[in-house]
């Protein structure tokens, strides 16, 4: 059954609330935490538009986007020391830069041929000076063994419940964007009557094609920090990842294209 991640957080919030000695305020610092993720993702996309030649407005946007980012990271990492021991901060503040490819992916619906999906940097170099590079001190950062290891095991269970929800919400977000795209091409795209109107028309879809890759980096990074969050070695661990894998499965882009003809024959 479908549940959006606001009705899970409210249920994980319910739960803490009538449990006596529950952990206050978990649920929410991990919906927190989530939303950093995809303000990351979003950060890294822009990053990855703006070049040298770009317009100097581009450029302070995106230096606006990345004080906003790490300002807020930075107080999410002062409330985990609410949620998490000494030793797991620990563990995960040598965890410094993340090396995914922060969606680069997904930055096309057309098949990555521009060798960035590599992402990140090498072990030997720098660390990036950017908030987008940064780790987040989440569990699935840490991993399921070393969260076990460190007592997290209360925190695991409540992420994997939100991180089923954001995919739910990203999965639903994907199928409303296909579905306008149909809809434009049939009613926008295919009726223009001039240039003009066909080119705005290709705007809209446009920022249709973005809404779909925006969520595409969402789903795709919620479900690969999910996978983390279950031991491969423990029976139940693998048995639930199985299910797991099985209902939410990894994105393709034939999954994404809006099939205009069928729309069209239905209409």
């Amino acid at each position: 059954m479908f549940r959006a991640n606001s009705q899970i957080q409210l249920q994980l919030v319910l739960k803490e609330n009538a449990r006596r000695g529950a952990q206050k305020g978990a649920a929410a610092w991990i919906v927190q935490g989530l939303k950093l993720e995809e303000s990351k993702l979003g950060v890294a996309a822009k990053a990855r538009g703006v070049q040298s030649t770009s317009p100097t407005a581009d450029k302070l946007n995106l230096e606006e986007m990345r004080a906003k980012l790490l300002k807020d990271i930075e107080k999410f990492h002062k409330e985990a020391r609410t949620f998490m021991t000494s030793n797991a901060l620990s563990a995960l503040l040598v965890l410094a830069r993340d090396n995914s490819d922060l969606g680069a992916e997904w930055d096309t619906l057309e098949p990555n041929v521009s060798g960035c999906s590599d992402g990140g940097v090498d072990d030997g170099d720098e660390i990036p000076a950017v908030p987008e590079c940064l780790q987040l001190l989440l569990p699935s950062t840490l991993g399921a063994a070393s969260c076990k290891t460190h007592g997290l095991t209360a925190l695991v269970e409540t992420e994997c419940e939100l991180r089923i929800g954001q995919m739910n919400d990203t999965l639903h977000a994907v199928r409303v964007s296909i579905g306008y795209k149909s809809f434009l091409y049939r009613h926008r795209v295919r009726p223009a009557t001039s240039q003009h109107k066909k080119l705005r028309s290709f705007d809209e879809v446009h920022l249709a094609d973005e809404g779909i890759l925006s969520n595409a980096r969402k789903y795709e990074t919620a479900r690969s920090a999910l996978l983390r969050l279950y031991d491969p070695s423990d029976p139940a661990d693998s048995r639930e990842l199985g299910r797991i894998t099985a209902r939410y499965q990894t994105l393709q882009r034939i999954d994404l294209r809006a099939n205009t003809a069928i729309v069209e024959s239905a209409v």
